[in-house]
């Protein structure tokens, strides 16, 4: 794998992975927690598995361009896109356990 075709999987996977990161719990709380739309509950069925698959390609691409064993640029902007995500899932963690204690 060259560096053009690691540059182009991680120039997709960064925003296929972090976009549905940080829509995923406005999407949760305003559509299936406390519905704001008509049919909200309907539409976030919907949503949430679709938000799921992007992060989870975005995830595999990110992961395709972290591959090689040599430190780089490419390596490191990865892993930084990785780092972000698991400081997503933390805050996103904390207020669905936010949400739990007020249910």
């Amino acid at each position: 794998m060259n560096w053009q075709e690691r540059q182009r999987y991680l120039f997709y996977g960064a925003p296929l992975t972090l976009l549905p990161a940080l829509a995923f719990l406005p999407t949760f709380a305003f559509l299936l927690i406390s519905p704001a739309l008509p049919h909200g509950q309907a539409l976030g069925a919907v949503v949430l598995p679709v938000l799921v698959l992007a992060q989870v390609v975005g995830m595999l691409l990110v992961a395709l361009a972290c591959s090689l064993r040599r430190v780089d640029l490419i390596t490191l902007l990865g892993f930084a896109v990785l780092m972000l995500l698991f400081v997503i899932s933390i805050y996103t963690g904390l207020f669905f356990a936010a949400f739990a204690g007020r249910l």
